[in-house]
This record gives C-alpha cells, structure tokens and sequence, in this order.
C-alpha cells in the first residue's frame, strides 16, 4: 500500500514522464517533498509517546515542518512554471504574467529558446544549456546590472567580432538581448558565469530600445512593471513569471487578479 507522500510523487512522475525536458527535475521535488511529509509523520508519531521526547521532537517538527514547507514552495513554482511553459493553462491566479508575441518576434523567439533549454548560455559551447527561469523578480530602481560584461571576449555568444558579422548578414543593427533580464535577479552577469541559466543573443535592435516604435522590450517591459504593479526590491510584490510564443499576435500582462491589460 502507498503512503500519501508515494502516492503524490508516483502521480506527478506518471503525469510527466512524456516531458523530457522537466522530468528529472520535478521527479526531485516530488520525492522530496514525500520525504518530508514522511519525516513529519514520525517526528508527530515520536511526540506523542513520551513527555520527555515532547522538546527534542517538537525541535525536530519544526525542523522538518520549514525544510518541507520550503521544498515544497519550490515545488510548487517549479509546477507554475511547468504548467505555463507547456501551455497547459496561460495563468496562474496570483502571479502576474508578462506574455511575448510576434510584434518583436525575434526577441521572443530568443525568450522561448531560452525557457526551453535551447538558447545560449554559458556552457552552450559545450553542449550543456541550461534552462532560463520563468519565475523572475525585479530588482530595486536603479540597481540594473551594468550590460557591458555581455560584449566581454570570453562571452562567446556576443562578441564584437559575430555583432559586426551578424549586422552584415542581416542588414540591420544588433543588440546583444538577455534573458533573463538585467532588471530581474536572475539576470546578469553573475547568473550568466555560474548558474549557465541566462541566455544571450543577437537580436534587431529596434525590437529592444526605447524609440518612436512602442512595440519594442524595453518599453513593453516597463509599462508591464507599471500596469501590473511589479514593486522594485519586494520578494511579495516583485514576482512575476513570462511565456513567450511568436503565435500570439502581440505581447500583453496579466495582474496579480485575472485582469489582461495592453503592455504599450
């Protein structure tokens, strides 16, 4: 007979076991967070058979109790992020949800590359890239990582050199886009160097910069901050997740309460 912690993870793994991309992954949560519920169960068991197990033991709920509440906090935005990603459901109640579509198509092409796996992070060249996160939060005003690293020699997917063949090829100027972005904590240089989570590519440059055209990221970015109440600094208020998928006509944001609203 199963125990409810089996149970749940032998669901979860049967539900995903077709998605290659995410199987290992969420198979780690699932038999966590078994792992805890299991540990909680005898640390409950333990405390009822003796007065002078009730102090140790309750030490040791508390223990178990927080590791498994954290586990499965990210098991939960592993699911989000999962459920999104497969398009499953568009959104999450709660999380405001920034959407990329086909007005800059090449940036959100890199943006759905890069939460596939198939983008360009640091240990592309060597046949290991990583996944970009979807679950992002927006670092404080004025605390955007400096971009110029992103121009370094060692960064092998944006070089002076490829920039001035890539504009030559397409007739057109390049801006080296990131994602995650510089705005968010999971973007940046740091991120890119240890985590092979931040990916990195040519894109047009009209798509990403401020100018007459409002259908570029920057500005589309910015006005999702401010139209979905995205707060700078705040772990609560500053979290967001994004989808991207060159299908949908153009981009839009989805608040914290269901609401769709225009991102320019």
């Amino acid at each position: 007979m199963f125990t409810i912690g089996e149970a749940f993870s032998n669901v979860i793994n049967t539900i995903l076991e077709t998605n290659k991309y995410f199987l290992g992954l969420l198979s780690m949560f699932s038999q966590s967070v078994a792992g805890a519920l299991t540990g909680a169960g005898g640390a409950l068991a333990g405390a009822g058979t003796s007065t002078l197990a009730v102090v140790p033991q309750a030490v040791n709920l508390t223990a178990t109790i927080s590791t498994g509440a954290a586990i499965s906090v990210l098991f939960a935005k592993s699911m989000a992020e999962l459920l999104v990603l497969m398009d499953v459901i568009e959104y999450i109640p709660g999380i405001p949800l920034l959407v990329w579509g086909n007005d800059i198509p090449k940036t959100t092409e890199h943006t759905y590359e890069a939460l596939r796996g198939e983008g360009q992070t640091f240990l592309t060249p060597g046949g290991i890239t990583g996944f970009a996160p979807s679950f992002l939060v927006r670092r404080g005003d004025g605390e955007n990582e400096d971009r110029s690293w992103l121009n370094a020699k060692y960064r092998t997917h944006c070089t002076k050199a490829k920039r001035k063949q890539y504009e030559k090829d397409h007739g057109h100027e390049a801006v080296c886009d990131e994602y995650p972005y510089a705005s968010t904590w999971q973007g940046g240089r740091d991120n890119y160097d240890f985590t092979n989570r931040v990916s990195i590519k040519f894109v047009p440059r009209y798509e990403q910069v401020l100018g007459p055209n409002p259908n570029n990221q920057a500005n589309i970015l910015k006005n999702f901050y401010e139209r979905g109440r995205i707060s700078a600094h705040n772990l609560f208020l500053g979290f967001f997740m994004v989808r991207a998928n060159t299908d949908f006509a153009q981009s839009y944001g989805y608040g914290r309460l269901g609401n769709s609203f225009p991102v320019y």
